[in-house]
């Protein structure tokens, strides 16, 4: 994160106990892939990272979010807001969606596409605290939702693409293999020696691919 010369404050400086207005905006473009756990730090402002990981964990895609100063170059502020594909929630998901936030159709030249939007109204002196509580409070509504078989990864087929560096020379082994995948944020589990998303997808898959095989 580039540092904001409107502020003079070092982003590690940023408490619960900080307004919303003293956090300065991540810029960075609207629909900014996360592939792994450890990138929505990168790209989600600190109040809404929390919310964001556990929508991470139960498989739930952020479209976009924002919670900082900018919000309040308008009188009164726009409010603190995480958007969800909409389109790609579960049946059960999307009756907690409408509940939860307001849905609106956008047009692109892929088609029309539904998102969510979950806001919590901010003025100055709410603290980064209170958005994060806030906004767990609505996401941890939701239901982990089914891993496509493409976001589960076996060690084997890994270990068959980082082969290419020992044909150059190179050497991998799985401890290595499963030393860089932890670091860029997949969980490994050693019972299916596959890798996850996260913990609590691996968890969900697990159960329900030990239902299935009752």
């Amino acid at each position: 994160m580039a540092d904001n010369p409107e502020f003079s404050h070092d982003i590690k400086d940023i408490t619960d106990s900080t307004p919303i207005s003293e956090v300065p905006p991540i810029e960075l473009s609207r629909g900014e892939t996360i592939t792994y756990r450890s990138d929505v730090s990168r790209v989600v402002e600190i109040p809404l990272v929390p919310a964001c990981e556990v929508l991470f964990d139960k498989n739930i895609e952020t479209s976009n979010s924002s919670a900082n100063s900018k919000h309040f170059l308008k009188n009164p502020p726009f409010p603190a807001m995480i958007e969800l594909s909409y389109d790609r929630l579960s049946l059960r998901n999307k009756k907690i969606a409408e509940k939860l936030g307001h849905i609106s159709e956008l047009s692109y030249p892929s088609g029309p596409s539904k998102k969510l939007h979950l806001e919590i109204p901010i003025t100055s002196a709410t603290t980064v605290g209170e958005i994060k509580q806030a906004f767990l409070a609505l996401v941890n509504q939701f239901e982990p939702q089914a891993l496509k078989p493409s976001e589960v990864r076996e060690i084997q087929s890994i270990e068959s693409i980082k082969g290419l560096n020992r044909t150059y020379g190179g050497t991998q082994d799985e401890a290595q293999i499963i030393a860089e995948e932890k670091a860029a944020g997949r969980y490994y589990d050693a019972d299916t020696r596959k890798f996850f998303p996260s913990k609590d997808l691996a968890l969900a898959w697990k159960k329900e691919n030990e239902a299935e095989s009752e």
